[in-house]
């Protein structure tokens, strides 16, 4: 199986945005259960960072599948 030289440009493209989403997806497990121990009756800080973060996620992610799904 071989790729010309624009395929393997879009699947690094592709695995670049892949590993942000990992990335962002790492954080915010850590910022979750930091705001957690750290705040433990701020059930609202919590609810804020989630749908903050959880947005971020989504775009995050919905910006890759549309890069993904435009190239193939």
């Amino acid at each position: 199986m071989k790729f010309d030289k624009d395929q393997l440009e879009e699947i690094k493209i592709a695995f670049i945005y892949i590993c942000v989403f990992l990335f962002a997806a790492i954080l915010w497990l850590i910022g979750y259960y930091a705001a957690f121990i750290l705040f433990p009756v701020g059930a609202g800080v919590l609810i804020v960072w989630g749908i903050i973060l959880g947005l971020a996620l989504a775009f995050g992610s919905g910006m890759a599948a549309a890069h993904i799904h435009e190239e193939l």
